[in-house]
Order: C-alpha cells, then structure tokens, then sequence
C-alpha cells in the first residue's frame, strides 16, 4: 500500500491535471467567442481583403480540448453562421467531426472540430472570395 504522502502527491497530480484540463477547455471557448466576434466585424466590413481574413484564422487556429457542444453554440451565434454538419456515415470514431461554414457575400470560411480530441482544423482556410 503507498504511503498517505505518495497517495496526496498522486491525488495532487490528477487535480491539477484536471484543472488545467478545464482551463484548456475555458481557454478554447474564449478563443472561439473571440473568434467568432471578431470574424463577424471583419466581415461586416464591405470587401474585407483576404489576408485579412487568413490573418484572423492564423490568430486562433488551431485550438485543442475543445467541447464540442460549446464550441457549437459559440460559432452558431455568429451572424454569419450557415451551416455545422456532422457526417452520420462516418463510424471510425477517431474520424468523426463536425464541420462548420461562415458564409459572407464576399468568403466562405470552413473549419472542422474533432470531436474524440476537441482539437480544430481549417478545412479551407480563407475561403473564396466571389466576384
């Protein structure tokens, strides 16, 4: 049987372990709002360059141990939210995503979020300009 000390150091170890778990998952749903926000007011703006935009995602992604159902709800309260499709055919877990799409008359921006690692991925990064 360990010691009460090796015990409160392992007990000790999974806390703090936990809490930076949470504070990741804190971390990314700022950074999602953040986004979000800020991805909003660029493409308010009329004709917004698309440097621009690649420079906004290269500011945020990628983003790691996200909840899935908080990163969700964060990009669909975007006004520029179109669509958050989540493939049923895909059965490999470790495959399973949800893929999100900002459309603006001017981009169309994807990103996907893994849901075993909550870790995103641009899928297209800043998207397509239409003329």
């Amino acid at each position: 049987m360990p010691s009460p000390r090796v015990l409160l150091l392992v007990y000790m170890a999974v806390a703090a372990w936990q809490a930076a778990g949470r504070a990741q998952e804190l971390d990314c749903a700022e950074r999602i709002q953040a986004f979000i926000e800020r991805m909003d007011a660029t493409l308010d703006r009329q004709r917004p360059s698309v440097a621009t935009v690649e420079a906004l995602l290269a500011q945020y992604f990628p983003m790691s141990r996200c909840d899935v159902e908080q990163f969700t709800a964060a990009v669909k309260r975007s006004k520029y939210f179109f669509s958050a499709y989540d493939d049923p055919n895909i059965k490999d877990v470790a495959a399973q995503s949800v893929e999100f799409h900002l459309r603006s008359p001017d981009f169309n921006v994807y990103f996907n979020l893994a849901k075993l690692t909550g870790t995103t991925e641009l899928h297209a990064a800043a998207a397509f300009r239409k003329y």
